[in-house]
């Protein structure tokens, strides 16, 4: 049952760190301050499903709270997804229209 719930949060922490690694990569300008931003919020974004997971004593399955953290992550992360491609497209149509 642990080992179970420390899959789900590892595969999810994973996927929001993604999340990040694409929205940085869409980026135009990286400089170090960027990375430093993305880096701080990324860890404010994990902090709720970390303490879920970690302070509840034994997750249930059935768990209320865990199931909503996952949700807000898994949302979060989505939305994040969705906005690095489209900073990606905005870069691509950009780059394009300056080489007409």
């Amino acid at each position: 049952m642990l080992l179970g719930s420390f899959f789900h949060t590892s595969l999810t922490l994973i996927l929001l760190f993604v999340s990040f690694v694409f929205i940085y990569v869409s980026i135009g300008k990286r400089t170090t301050r960027i990375k430093r931003s993305l880096g701080i919020i990324y860890i404010l974004c994990s902090i709720p499903l970390l303490y879920v997971v970690i302070a509840s004593p034994i997750p249930s399955p059935g768990s209320f709270a865990i199931g909503r953290v996952f949700v807000f992550t898994w949302i979060l992360s989505i939305f994040l997804l969705f906005a690095a491609m489209f900073m990606t497209v905005v870069s691509i149509v950009t780059n394009w229209q300056k080489k007409q």
